[in-house]
């Protein structure tokens, strides 16, 4: 599922009407590619969206600014964008089954219940989302919001079309937004630490001290022949073994849990038990309580390394050439109400985390039979991670002379 989010506040396209944009953007997008699209219209992001979900899949729903706090007083709270099932359980559990009766809650208990979410929920309870497509942007309330909401038909899991949409001026927001993506940025442990924390070899390879997305890393996974852990030298986005390029890396960086068995990309590599563990001396998130994405570092207390749970796989190139390239994944599970993990990316984003293997299961993970592996899918233990403000360093600005 593919979701677009447009700000057309200032655009006259269409006599300004943003129900019109809409209309025409559906019939472009038929046109193009004979899918069909729902879109939404209203006066912030969060109704717009509300509204997109109303008449799929090729429906268009307007909810004007006077209608808005009524539905939202009438919609069950399962029903709102980013309150998960654990959430909505929590929130049940304190009478709250509804959006007049999220209306009711103020904000302190909110925030003492849910942490920085609260105010995010006692906002849209009341028609409240001041989200800005860009955040360079002058905020303004406006009710010219669009929403389109694409269902692809496509074979491959991580496809992703890409729309050229001309009806807009190129300055204005138009947001791609798959499943949430978590862990795209992470420090390796460096070759000391894999020697001293964990009794192990040092790799015969060297590779860099962060790792972004297409870059390489040391990998342990089980060897066929001896039965033993040994390293890969692995580059962090899987690329399975029928893909055409190398490309697809950019979107199977992260494996979701609840689905690594069924997606193509992955449920090969899980099939076939190529279980891995990735040192690590920590990863990044975004934390947006100041409203702008600042990156915060997650590690442990005692500032050891650990092993996330990965899963990996090995392509050559089409052609039949010689070149083996070993890639991996790294699972993540459900966080939405874990103590650390639960504070991380948007309000109305599902929280997610990696999956930490700890110590005495290292070696049991890689021995895993697809039915056991599932039992080490267990939630990071709280009391021993923590994080911090970890913001990248300013970029240098060019000097002239």
């Amino acid at each position: 599922m593919d979701e677009a989010y447009l700000d057309v506040t200032d655009s006259q396209t269409q006599q300004g009407s943003a129900t019109l944009m809409a209309k025409e953007i559906k019939r472009r997008i038929r046109e193009a590619t004979q899918l069909t699209a729902s879109a939404g219209v209203s006066y912030n992001k969060f109704l717009a969206k509300l509204a997109s979900d109303r008449n799929k899949p090729d429906g268009l729903c307007l909810i004007l600014p006077e209608q808005g706090k009524g539905i939202i007083a009438e919609l069950p709270i399962g029903g709102f964008h980013g309150i998960g099932k654990a959430t909505e359980a929590k929130m049940k559990a304190l009478g709250v089954h509804c959006g007049n009766d999220l209306g009711r809650i103020s904000l302190e208990s909110l925030i003492q219940h849910f942490g920085k979410a609260g105010e995010h929920y006692y906002r849209i309870a009341r028609g409240i989302d001041e989200r800005q497509g860009n955040p360079n942007r002058p905020r303004a309330m406006s009710w010219l919001w669009i929403v389109i909401f694409l269902k692809l038909s496509l074979g491959r899991d991580q496809v992703k079309l890409s729309l050229s949409v001309s009806l807009l001026p190129t300055h204005y927001c138009f947001l791609i937004a798959n499943q949430p993506k978590m862990c795209a940025n992470f420090l390796p442990a460096p070759k000391s630490a894999l020697v001293q924390g964990f009794k192990w070899p040092e790799p015969g390879f060297d590779y860099p001290g962060e790792a972004y997305v297409g870059y390489r890393a040391p990998i342990r996974v089980l060897t066929q022949d001896s039965g033993g852990a040994e390293y890969r030298e692995a580059q962090f986005g899987l690329i399975p073994y029928w893909s055409k390029d190398t490309r697809i890396s950019r979107h199977t960086y992260n494996a979701r849990s609840e689905t690594v068995a069924e997606k193509p990309s992955y449920r090969g590599p899980w099939k076939h038990r190529r279980y891995a563990l990735v040192p690590m001396l920590g990863f990044f998130e975004p934390d947006y309580e100041t409203g702008k994405a600042i990156r915060w570092k997650i590690g442990r207390r005692d500032g050891l390394p650990f092993t996330v749970a990965a899963i990996w796989d090995c392509w050559r190139t089409p052609d039949g050439g010689d070149t083996l390239l070993h890639s991996f994944s790294l699972l993540t599970l459900n966080a939405d109400d874990h103590p650390v993990m639960g504070c991380f990316h948007g309000p109305e984003d599902e929280k997610r985390s990696l999956v930490i293997i700890q110590e005495e299961h290292r070696e049991a993970w890689l021995q895993a039979t697809p039915k056991d592996a599932f039992a080490f899918i267990r939630p990071m233990p709280p009391e021993e991670f923590t994080s911090e403000p970890s913001p990248r360093p300013a970029r240098k600005s060019r000097t002239h002379a």
